[in-house]
């Protein structure tokens, strides 16, 4: 009942139209593959209820819309790729033969601001890519690798982004093997310790001070690989942009 109305309501107040989408506008395309024309579009996230879009005077359920044009740019829904099935939109950052789109969220570590810190941000960069106003795809190298194979430069490209791959997992593994290891030597550095009723003399604290060192340079250094493997992956959106706007032009 709800969707007829919402059809009705489209049809009376907008160009409501299924032929050649006109990128000089700005619209709203559902996965009808039907386009709905306005002279604004906004995304509307309401603390309270459904995410929705607005075109003029109408309210369309974000679940709805596939992709929308509005002044800021081009977006596309990744629910199918959302663990819970919610709408939410990449922003298209190259157009043409292949669209690549991009999803950037910035999060700020919490422990750090408990103690009065200015917080740890970190950056997660998510990318699709589709064809026209075809389904999206990750953007992973497997799969632009068989879409872009014709295109020398791009695969030299994606090469590069698969060899930056590699590098962030050996420098994961490193990082989360030194990790354990220096939890596991902490542990029993405190188990084997014997408790005194007198208290622990100075020359106890020195000892139980080297005894711990290695086990705090071990989750230094796997703390370390972490940070490495976050910078290293800051590269990847770049190669995948490159390769993409090689296969486009």
């Amino acid at each position: 009942m709800k969707s007829h109305l919402l059809s009705l309501l489209l049809l009376a107040g907008s160009q409501f139209v299924f032929a050649q989408v006109d990128e000089r506008k700005s619209f709203v395309y559902l996965y009808s593959d039907s386009v709905v024309y306005g002279n604004v579009v906004e995304l509307k996230k309401p603390m309270f209820g459904a995410s929705h879009l607005r075109v003029d005077s109408l309210k369309i359920p974000a679940d709805q819309v596939k992709f929308f044009q509005a002044e800021r740019g081009f977006f596309a829904n990744t629910k199918e790729f959302s663990f819970t099935g919610t709408s939410q939109f990449s922003e298209r950052i190259s157009a043409g033969k292949l669209n690549l789109y991009e999803k950037e969220t910035r999060s700020v570590s919490y422990s750090a601001r408990m103690y009065g810190g200015m917080g740890t941000s970190t950056v997660t960069i998510k990318n699709y890519y589709n064809m026209g106003y075809g389904p999206l795809k990750k953007a992973t190298y497997a799969n632009l690798s068989a879409d872009l194979q014709s295109n020398a430069e791009s695969m030299l490209h994606l090469d590069k982004y698969k060899s930056t791959t590699r590098t962030q997992t050996v420098l994961y593994g490193v990082g989360g093997g030194a990790l354990l290891g220096g939890i596991i030597a902490l542990v029993s550095n405190m188990q084997s310790e014997s408790p005194s009723p007198s208290g622990t003399p100075q020359g106890d604290v020195r000892k139980n001070s080297k005894a711990i060192a290695p086990a705090v340079a071990m989750l230094g250094v796997g703390a370390g690989c972490f940070w490495a493997s976050y910078f290293v992956s800051l590269s990847k959106p770049k190669r995948l942009k490159r390769a993409v706007d090689a296969y486009n032009y």
